[in-house]
């Protein structure tokens, strides 16, 4: 049993237009039944208990600036299996690696949506969000699967869970104009595939089973077309030659202090 995680990195400013994050909450979520929505204003001075998902008020809160963040997930003591957790970050973050949208489903839940729903809505949100890195990858869980797309740890987590969490949480803050990942779904920046020799070099040099340009010049690599288990070791091998093609925008853990 597999789930499955994503994280865009972006410097946008979404409050400007959620046209196409709405598009994205609405595919992931066509039910909205048994979803909570956990916001956090600019200026609470202490967190608020979450409340019934609805997404235009949710919207309309965005559009007016009133929020840092907010988390979409399932209501308390839903199956792992059936877990979605969707983290909107709505800062502008430009000292880090920007702010983060990040999605962890279940394999029940990513069953009943579809895996190839579920990547044209994250490919379709990057298309328009111009990310400067992100990633798409398989967990145990969906809960390990957003510690690692947010970097953040919850206490459920086994002690390899944490550990890798954990550098997640590290390496974020010294990517700078680095790519995230490699995983099994990469997102490159425009940036990135011209330093790579440009998207032709990049595409017949990556062995990914799906390449995607995407319209701001980034581009999205895609190891398989099958999603992989988490624990495959043909897919691991498949990942250490895929960093190796991008070693020149990937960041040198032996670099890092």
């Amino acid at each position: 049993m597999t789930a499955l995680g994503a994280a865009l990195h972006h410097d946008r400013t979404l409050a400007d237009d959620t046209r196409a994050l709405e598009a994205f909450l609405d595919r992931i979520i066509p039910d909205p039944r048994g979803v909570a929505q956990f916001v956090v204003p600019f200026a609470a001075r202490r967190a608020r208990p979450p409340t019934a998902y609805r997404r235009d008020k949710l919207m309309a809160r965005v559009r007016a600036r009133e929020l840092s963040s907010f988390l979409l997930d399932p209501a308390a003591k839903t199956p792992d299996e059936e877990n979605l957790f969707i983290s909107v970050g709505l800062q502008t973050d430009t000292r880090n690696y920007g702010s983060c949208i990040s999605l962890a489903l279940g394999h029940a839940a990513l069953a009943r949506l579809g895996s190839q729903l579920v990547l044209d809505a994250v490919i379709e949100l990057a298309d328009a969000l111009t990310p400067r890195g992100g990633v798409v990858f398989t967990a145990e869980t969906a809960t390990f699967a957003h510690c690692l797309a947010t970097g953040t740890g919850v206490g459920s987590l086994t002690a390899e869970q944490a550990r890798r969490t954990s550098q997640v949480n590290y390496v974020l803050h010294w990517l700078r104009d680095k790519a995230r990942g490699p995983e099994w779904g990469t997102f490159l920046s425009p940036e990135h595939v011209q330093r790579l020799g440009g998207p032709d070099r990049v595409r017949t040099s990556a062995g990914c089973e799906l390449v995607r340009e995407l319209r701001n010049g980034g581009m999205y690599l895609q190891l398989t077309v099958a999603v992989p288990t988490f624990d495959d070791a043909d897919h691991a091998a498949r990942l250490a030659a895929l960093a190796s093609v991008l070693a020149s925008v990937l960041l040198d853990p032996s670099t890092l202090p």
